[in-house]
């Protein structure tokens, strides 16, 4: 009984809620790279870096645009399905001003500067390129605080921290109080639950087929290795003697798993999987079929033969969704101890505001596994 009850703990929908300006003091925060940083008044104009921490702001703030000053490159540029659906409910989105069209971790500081932000909020791989730089000396010497956040490096461990970082400098403290205590208050059912596991399931993890090569770039030591990790699976690359993330068809063959899991985005290339906002429950099991007949012998895999060849949408572990991925993937390698979690219930949660077509749009096909052989489809 004490389980289920702290499983349905935050069933009920969130209040957003910041602090208002009469009441903001001045705050001092730890950001990511262990930076001090003071916040001395509420950022009326934020810059992002990396456009996809707009989700972090969405899960924060009820009106995310009436805060933001611009951002490096519209997030139309790596979510293209993604962002008409933003823009539908937040119109400002579609004038935000952006120092460039492309993706690039490039800033142009002057064009930032133009801006007039007075909080730019930066992803932690980009520290050493930053701190030390001509952007950061100007940054100091204009008094602009800067901040550093972290959703993809180590998704489930950072993803708390850096919404209570965001939410500090944001005033939102009590919004981002309340998602991060669902979230550590699941990934503690999880372990406690996983605690006595004896063996864990071997995990192929392919990172967006498709997208780059057909098969299979992978994470090691980070990323989603991490959730495949927490959730109770073992990455087979995980102990390989190097950094290699690309992993060829014939060490797969040698090293069959007894899962596999990729991560998938809506614009996936040709031989890819496409996957989120927009795209069908059957829009997926046709990509994971078609996937299964272009990869010489994957027919024979284990997991293919068994059905145990899933997708994920890949923008979970690239905003404050982490959560969302481990429950999911603990309820596939463990269906039996993980029968109660509802990853789509704690999503709704986490996403607030969010306009109720980008939510629906995006769970529509964001979790899918195949069946093999494939029915209905022509060959």
């Amino acid at each position: 009984m004490v389980v289920a009850f702290a499983v349905v703990l935050f069933a009920a929908p969130l209040q957003l809620s910041a602090t208002p300006a009469h009441t903001f003091t001045l705050r001092t925060l730890v950001d990511l790279a262990g930076r001090s940083v003071t916040i001395k008044q509420p950022p009326q104009r934020i810059f992002l870096a990396q456009p996809r921490h707009f989700y972090a702001l969405m899960a924060l703030l009820e009106d995310p645009t009436q805060r933001l000053a611009g951002w490096n490159y519209p997030l139309a540029a790596t979510d293209p399905d993604i962002a008409p659906l933003l823009e539908q409910q937040w119109p400002a989105l579609k004038r935000l001003p952006a120092l460039q069209r492309l993706p690039s971790q490039e800033i142009n500081t002057e064009a930032l500067l133009s801006e007039k932000p007075d909080l730019v909020v930066l992803p932690l791989s980009q520290r050493r390129q930053i701190e030390g730089s001509p952007l950061a000396r100007l940054l100091d010497k204009t008094a602009t605080p800067r901040i550093y956040i972290d959703f993809n490096q180590r998704p489930l461990v950072n993803a708390s921290r850096s919404l209570k970082v965001l939410g500090k400098a944001l005033g939102a403290d009590q919004r981002a109080s309340q998602l991060t205590a669902m979230i550590e208050q699941r990934q503690r059912l999880i372990r406690r639950r996983l605690a006595d596991l004896q063996s864990f399931p071997t995990v192929l993890v392919a990172i967006t087929p498709g997208v780059k090569v057909d098969c299979c770039r992978t994470n090691i030591k980070h990323g989603f290795d991490d959730i495949v990790t927490a959730a109770g699976g073992r990455n087979i690359a995980q102990h390989l003697p190097t950094a290699n993330s690309l992993l060829s068809g014939e060490w797969i063959l040698r090293h069959p798993a007894r899962f596999i899991i990729s991560t998938a985005r809506q614009s996936a290339g040709p031989g890819g999987v496409r996957m989120g906002a927009g795209v069908t429950p059957a829009d997926v099991r046709h990509d994971l079929n078609a996937l299964v007949q272009q990869l010489p012998g994957w027919q024979t895999l284990p997991a293919v033969r068994h059905r145990r060849l899933m997708a994920i949408w890949h923008g979970f572990h690239q905003g404050p969704f982490a959560l969302i991925d481990l429950e999911q993937v603990a309820k596939w390698l463990h269906p039996q101890r993980f029968a109660d979690l509802d990853p789509h219930a704690d999503f709704n949660v986490m996403l607030g505001a969010a306009a109720p077509a980008f939510r629906y749009a995006t769970l529509s096909g964001s979790m899918q596994r195949t069946p093999y052989p494939p029915t209905g489809i022509s060959q």
